[in-house]
């Protein structure tokens, strides 16, 4: 069990079958992680959960179910409580999936290889988020100085594990 009580953590996964989504990313990115999500411990189930946006729309699924389909990369506590997260990210329940903006992300990551200037996103979407940039939103808002050098719609999950690991 992750035993997330009183606290949230921040999460890193592949899923175990083939999916062409999560095999782009970790090609594209040279990633160990195609998928970044917060988990926490939700009193009222009294079960841990997982907040993801997932390929049909961001959503919260049991923890047990999560780990059935992927697998555990990397794992970070954080000293922020749930709620503070959970109140942020419960924005997006039930929106689509930004592809279009993972897209716009991958020509801003073939920018970096040509030595560009950090390019804006061109695809983002305003009302849809991919798993990384709902991470990195939520963390720049409850802690804007120490996330300050992650850019939301342009962060892969790569790129936010080796922040992590950068100030643990």
């Amino acid at each position: 069990m992750l035993r997330t009580v009183d606290n949230i953590v921040l999460g890193f996964s592949t899923p175990k079958i083939w999916n062409p989504i999560s095999w782009l990313v970790r090609k594209f990115t040279k990633s160990r992680a195609s998928h970044a999500w917060v988990a926490y411990h939700d009193p009222m189930l009294g079960i841990d959960v997982v907040a993801e946006a997932h390929e049909f729309g961001f959503r919260i699924i049991r923890y047990d179910k999560f780990i059935k389909r992927n697998n555990v990369v990397a794992i970070f506590r954080l000293n922020q409580p749930p709620h503070k997260v959970m109140r942020k990210m419960s924005e997006w329940l039930g929106t689509m999936y930004d592809f279009a903006g993972l897209i716009g992300m991958g020509l801003s990551i073939l920018g970096r290889y040509f030595g560009l200037k950090a390019i804006k996103n061109p695809f983002h979407s305003a009302d849809a988020v991919f798993c990384s940039e709902s991470v990195v939103r939520v963390m720049k808002d409850l802690d804007p100085v120490r996330y300050e050098k992650l850019d939301p719609e342009n962060t892969t999950p790569q790129d936010l594990l080796d922040f992590m690991i950068s100030i643990s």
